[in-house]
């Protein structure tokens, strides 16, 4: 029953942030794929998100140019492309395990993540993520990258 009530918990604080996120941006999911998709022909976007990068609202894409994956950031403020690299298999992989140990650290402190960075401390591979909560304070979690524990807040 506690499982429950914590997957819901879980799903309602994600599902929150995103629609905090989603009424700053000015420019819609709809908008911003019709940007991507002009800039890259042939290219099929596999996924998208909307988050914050660098302190910046962005859509972040996710699309597919032959066997390649393209990375495509457009700023959800003023429609811009902003960034643009191709992403190898090991960096998709990489992608998705920190994005994963994000939410691991937004459980453990809720706010939005302001700062984070893949490093070694004392021999042990972790993700450290800087988050700035409600009341303003800035709270670091850092988070082993084997088994996704939190070691330290």
């Amino acid at each position: 029953m506690k499982s429950i009530f914590f997957i819901l918990a879980f799903v309602l604080c994600i599902s929150f942030t995103f629609a905090q996120k989603k009424s700053e941006a000015k420019i819609s999911k709809e908008q911003a794929t019709k940007t991507v998709l002009a800039s890259i022909k042939d290219g099929k976007i596999e996924s998208s998100e909307l988050e914050k990068e660098d302190g910046k609202l962005i859509w972040s894409f996710d699309v597919k140019v032959a066997k390649k994956i393209q990375e495509v950031w457009v700023d959800a403020n003023s429609g811009v492309i902003i960034k643009t690299e191709t992403e190898s298999p090991k960096d998709e992989i990489n992608e998705k395990a920190m994005d994963k140990a994000e939410k691991i650290a937004l459980q453990k402190v809720k706010g939005e993540v302001v700062k984070s960075e893949s490093e070694t401390k004392k021999g042990i591979e972790v993700y450290c993520f800087e988050i700035k909560t409600k009341e303003g304070k800035i709270k670091e979690v850092t988070i082993d990258k084997k088994t996704n524990k939190v070691i330290n807040v």
